[in-house]
């Protein structure tokens, strides 16, 4: 038993000292509005992270069925680790989860691609505008539309098919110091899941929350029509939630 619990925590150890894959910020006068610098394969979401001397300022993008659906339906939270690890102590979550569980209504069970593109702005519409930010043992409520939390956050659509997500944070929220405290910084974006466990069509139990990383490439991708969801979708994709861990190299010039 004692070298059984020996192992695991040597596993455990190992597993924490891990290191996370390097990212590059760029500087945020030089970012173009649908260029993605960065991929990640296995959620499909491409996204971009720059800074100036004051904001950090993070985009995503996606026209994943299945992301699409976790990020708007079981909600996003962006982490943001001082030591450049995977700690949660300091996040942003919009939008938030949705409190109720799901419905037949919120199967993947759109039809053409104009439809789709038709409920995809409809299901941004509905969302609330609230969102949280915790530093720590704070804890700060607050709408996008309206705050003087410093802190500004965007969910829309592209052409109806795809969603762009944007937060620009000021330096000085995640640490005092500012841009210069943070060599170390790790950013996490997470979102929730859905609990689906009969995929043949019954309805889906209900969200809870989550908690990869592949290398650069071009926005990209899409949803494909056909039956009650898109072509050749694995279904335990719904179920597995989006998680991209990066050690962040800020920008530091002009």
């Amino acid at each position: 038993m004692k070298k059984i619990l020996f192992f695991a925590f040597i596993v455990l150890f190992l597993s924490s000292c891990a290191t996370l894959p390097s990212v590059s910020s760029t500087a945020l006068s030089k970012t173009k509005t649908d260029e993605y610098t960065y991929y990640d394969a296995s959620s499909k979401v491409h996204y971009e992270i720059s800074n100036d001397a004051d904001y950090l300022h993070i985009k995503l993008n996606t026209a994943d069925f299945a992301s699409i659906n976790k990020i708007v339906k079981t909600g996003l939270t962006i982490y943001f680790d001082v030591e450049g690890k995977k700690d949660d102590a300091i996040s942003l979550e919009y939008p938030l989860a949705n409190k109720q569980k799901l419905s037949s209504r919120d199967k993947p069970s759109l039809g053409s691609t104009q439809n789709r593109g038709f409920e995809l702005d409809k299901m941004l519409s509905q969302k609330s505008k609230e969102a949280v930010f915790t530093h720590y043992e704070t804890r700060e409520p607050f709408l996008i539309d309206f705050n003087n939390s410093g802190i500004e956050v965007a969910l829309s659509t592209t052409k109806n098919k795809e969603i762009v997500y944007e937060v620009r944070i000021p330096f000085e929220k995640i640490k005092d110091e500012g841009l210069a405290s943070l060599e170390n910084l790790s950013i996490g974006i997470v979102s929730g899941k859905m609990n689906m466990p009969n995929t043949g069509g019954a309805k889906p139990s209900g969200i809870s929350n989550g908690g990869r990383q592949g290398g650069g490439g071009k926005r990209g991708g899409g949803m494909h029509s056909g039956g009650n969801r898109p072509a050749g979708m694995d279904m335990s994709s719904m179920m597995t939630p989006i998680k991209i861990w990066v050690k962040v190299n800020l920008h530091q010039g002009s």
